[in-house]
């Protein structure tokens, strides 16, 4: 079960992700942060057996919230009910078109970020600054992934194709 290529490939284009990622918050931090744990979730659920998916999400949630101050316990607690929960309606994605990765990419992503929002509240000066520097982040995060989710989710299974392997969505566990 845990020989299979793919799982690697999910991994290592997570860790990719990741490296990207924390670039790119690094430098619009004073002003934005983006936080799309989508793209690190739904490409695990889709095209990942239901166990090596779990591993490989609660691996890519300790590594993205290694660098940040957060209960990462609780991040990964919160990743792997997302990822069961798209795992448990991926038949629903089998074309892989854009519109349907997308939307599920932003519904997934603003609910999560409504729970950040929740369970990780940061110190502010104000509930109305701290609703606007979410709804900002949000909406930032947001507008990143309709312009990359899409291309994120699925770079993992066109690394796959590039390998010699093939990955879809099927049923057998």
């Amino acid at each position: 079960m845990f020989f299979d290529l793919r799982i690697y490939i999910v991994l290592l284009v997570n860790v990719c992700l990741v490296y990207v990622l924390s670039a790119v918050n690094s430098e619009l931090a004073p002003v934005l942060y983006i936080s799309v744990p989508a793209i690190f979730i739904i490409s695990a659920a889709l095209f990942l057996e239901f166990v090596p998916m779990l591993a490989v999400v609660a691996v890519s949630a300790f590594l993205c919230e290694a660098t940040t101050g957060v209960r990462a316990g609780l991040t990964a607690a919160l990743w792997m009910v997302a990822a069961y929960a798209v795992h448990s309606m991926r038949f629903r994605f089998r074309a892989c078109d854009w519109f349907s990765i997308t939307a599920l990419a932003e519904i997934l992503n603003i609910i999560l970020l409504f729970f950040y929002s929740v369970f990780f509240y940061a110190g502010s000066s104000g509930f109305f600054e701290y609703a606007a520097r979410v709804s900002a982040d949000a909406f930032a995060s947001a507008v990143s992934l309709l312009f990359a989710g899409w291309f994120v989710v699925l770079l993992p299974v066109s690394v796959a194709n590039i390998s010699g392997r093939q990955m879809s969505i099927n049923g057998e566990e």
